[in-house]
């Protein structure tokens, strides 16, 4: 991870970061009909390195286990 803070900090022209220029756009207001998806797409071009991490956390696969059962460690417990 500090790999990626140090890669996304010194990328950058005219000494300013990837991470400072998203934080530095106005918020977004959250609606259903919003695609995140198609934001990242678009910022692609100015934010390479944050539209990488962002498919990292975005593409993370749901799971079918129930997550009470899978945070419990009752089953992890020997007769």
């Amino acid at each position: 991870m500090e790999r990626m803070i140090s890669k996304i900090t010194n990328t950058r022209k005219n000494d300013e970061d990837e991470l400072s220029t998203y934080l530095k756009q106005h918020p977004i207001i959250y609606s259903n009909e919003y695609d995140i998806l198609q934001w990242w797409k678009e910022n692609n071009k100015d934010l390479p390195i944050l539209v990488q991490i962002a498919k990292d956390f975005l593409s993370l696969m749901p799971t079918s286990v129930p997550s009470k059962k899978y945070f419990s460690i009752g089953t992890l417990t020997v007769d």
